[in-house]
């Protein structure tokens, strides 16, 4: 009543009868059916495509909120009003003198017209509302049903990510053991047991939506330094990783696909390369750069799988809170990544 009659008025007579009453109790009424048709009804008939059986549920929830309390509007003598109501009051007519026909017909007093505009407006008014919560129930329920399917689409599709980047490091950290076996070197043993441990972190805490940055940086560590037992000595490797300042959280294995992708395509061992890392986090912000040299390295075939898994999870997980520029040119590849961690 105060969002269609606004006036001072309307609210100071809002409850004054029982007329008054009886539209609050259509209010209320209306207040239930927009649970209901959100709960109930939408879920059950619409997104079943049950659409006759929505419009006869619709139907029958106008007539018994609507209709039905509209015709207890009727005024008549037999309606009850409190003193002070808003009933009108039945003024006692004085009877002209007699002409000489004392059986002229008297005025009703209640004009049939008068109740039906009245109960026409009420009607109109009622439906209106009706109809308003009907429509925002409905577009309020389908847009949960759109945030919830999109939700588990985004589920689904990191999870098919994930189960891509675990694949495709261990098979690189393999290869990387498979050349220290051929040489026989005592740093073999060293290496599986910080394989071992990595694995154990992919295995146990990147199930996870987020893990502690220490955890993510402490993985990097392991997996550089089992890349440097294998590392020639014409690799020049400038590592900074910095410990994080709080207790951030990010998502697992966001960065361990570009210094992947460093190692496999700037090392050869008989040309001298450069490989710099740097990883620090100030104001909870985490800045990645990782620039290597390109040299040849005799693949002919170069697939950055890990490298565009990343691009489309940072656009699931940190959307507008991240910037990742890839810059390369005939002489070197070079990544900046910033994350909002916050």
């Amino acid at each position: 009543p105060v969002l269609l009659f606004p006036g001072p008025k309307e609210i100071l007579t809002l409850f004054n009868g029982w007329r008054s009453v009886i539209e609050i109790i259509q209010y209320a009424l209306l207040i239930g059916y927009f649970y209901l048709n959100y709960h109930l009804f939408t879920p059950q008939y619409y997104f079943r495509k049950k659409y006759g059986r929505l419009a006869l549920v619709t139907l029958g929830m106008y007539g018994l909120f609507v209709i039905l309390p509209g015709l207890t509007f009727r005024s008549n003598p037999g309606f009850p009003a409190p003193p002070g109501g808003n009933q009108p009051r039945m003024e006692k007519r004085v009877q002209p003198p007699d002409s000489g026909n004392n059986f002229a017909p008297q005025k009703p007093p209640f004009q049939e017209p008068e109740f039906l505009r009245e109960f026409t407006f009420r009607l109109g008014r009622q439906s209106l509302l009706f109809m308003l919560v009907f429509l925002f129930s409905l577009m309020l329920r389908i847009n949960s049903r759109l945030r919830e399917t999109e939700a588990a689409r985004q589920k689904a599709e990191l999870a098919y990510l994930h189960a891509q980047i675990n694949p495709h490091f261990l098979f690189n950290t393999l290869n990387s053991i498979y050349s220290l076996a051929l040489q026989k070197a005592d740093a073999t043993a060293t290496a599986v047991v910080k394989l071992s441990n990595m694995m154990r972190y992919v295995l146990t805490d990147t199930v996870h939506e987020k893990v502690p940055l220490s955890k993510e940086l402490s993985y990097l560590n392991n997996y550089i330094e089992l890349q440097q037992l294998r590392l020639p000595a014409s690799v020049n490797l400038k590592v900074n990783i910095g410990p994080p300042a709080s207790n951030e959280s990010i998502a697992p294995m966001l960065l361990v696909p570009f210094i992947e992708n460093a190692f496999k395509y700037g090392i050869n061992p008989e040309q001298p390369s450069e490989i710099v890392i740097d990883i620090k986090v100030e104001y909870r912000v985490l800045f990645c750069q990782v620039k290597n040299e390109k040299v040849n390295t005799g693949l002919t075939e170069k697939t950055e799988v890990g490298i565009e898994n990343v691009r489309q999870r940072l656009q699931l997980l940190y959307p507008q809170k991240h910037t990742l520029e890839i810059r390369q040119s005939d002489t070197d590849f070079n990544v900046s990544l910033s994350i909002i961690l916050a």
